[in-house]
């Protein structure tokens, strides 16, 4: 069925409307300009988002050859073109002058094909920290490959052989979980008053060269330890409160969250699971409180 057969159709009202959809905004906005403090978007980008979603609806369709796409007349009615002229003269994308830097763009590309990839597998189910970091090393530009899934601005700097701008890398989670428990040797910091959390510092780790904690035993800044959900210890809040008064320090089982940015670390989170050697602190803190307040208070006497 031709153009014109499937006009004569619909002047007569014989086509049904089978589905419908609105146009990519992403497309839309990917190449969009300010003009006159409005945003416009380039014809051919438009054209492109049209031919994106006849596809998709043309691929809803089971006898395509019968099927027809439509806009409606009053909406493009109101459809504005404007034309813009550019204040300086464009230049034509430049191929690398040396081996160098051909090498190095292809290396770019490369590193950004990596890092899309890894992005896509931090979306699946189970996905750990260890996971991520193993993901990385198994690249061959690991520190690139990093700064483009953590920084929007170097992976949109990034152009192909053939002078297409490639997008940036988009992280569907700020964070990932450990796979499983760690025993660590904590100070405590702080104490909320809420009775929910502590602030510690991680000062030994049973696996310290594991990908979820081998950077938190270097950590200068506290580190956030959950324990609102604890059931082993009654008045914990008191029992780390007193750990702090004595300058114990505590082993402990905790699970491990981790930010994938450096420059999230505040969601870096610990979660208690056991409290390790009570009996013995339950003998040595006593002790310690009673002689650290003995030298406080005996020097005021």
């Amino acid at each position: 069925m031709n153009r014109e057969e499937r006009n004569e159709k619909v002047r007569k009202n014989l086509i049904d409307l089978f589905a419908s959809t609105k146009l990519s905004r992403p497309l839309l906005e990917k190449h969009a300009r300010l003009l006159v403090g409005v945003a416009k978007t380039p014809l051919d980008d438009f054209i492109h988002a049209s031919r994106h979603a006849g596809i998709d609806l043309m691929a809803a369709v089971t006898e395509p050859g019968t099927a027809a796409l439509y806009v409606d007349t009053e909406l493009a009615i109101k459809l504005i073109l404007s034309v813009g002229l550019l204040r300086t003269e464009q230049k034509k994308l430049e191929g690398p002058k040396t081996d160098k830097e051909k090498e190095e763009r292809d290396r770019a590309v490369k590193a950004h094909r990596d890092a899309e990839g890894l992005a896509r597998e931090v979306k699946s189910r189970g996905f750990t920290i260890e996971k991520f970091h193993e993901g990385i090393a198994k690249v061959d530009s690991p520190e690139l490959v990093k700064r483009m899934m953590f920084s929007p601005t170097a992976a949109g700097k990034i152009v192909t052989a053939d002078g297409k701008t490639l997008d940036p890398i988009n992280l569907p989670t700020k964070k990932l979980n450990s796979d499983g428990q760690h025993r660590v040797r904590i100070s405590v910091v702080e104490v909320s008053p809420s009775g929910t959390h502590a602030m510690v510092k991680l000062k030994w780790a049973e696996h310290p060269a594991n990908a979820a904690i081998k950077d938190l035993l270097k950590r200068s800044s506290p580190l956030r330890l959950e324990y609102r959900r604890f059931k082993g210890v009654d008045n914990l809040s008191d029992l780390l409160l007193s750990l702090r008064l004595a300058r114990r320090e505590a082993d402990v089982i905790v699970t491990v969250t981790r930010a994938l940015r450096p420059s999230d670390k505040d969601l870096d989170l610990l979660v208690l699971k056991e409290f390790c050697g009570l009996r013995e602190l339950a003998v040595a803190v006593p002790d310690d409180l009673q002689r650290i307040q003995e030298e406080l208070w005996g020097s005021l006497r």
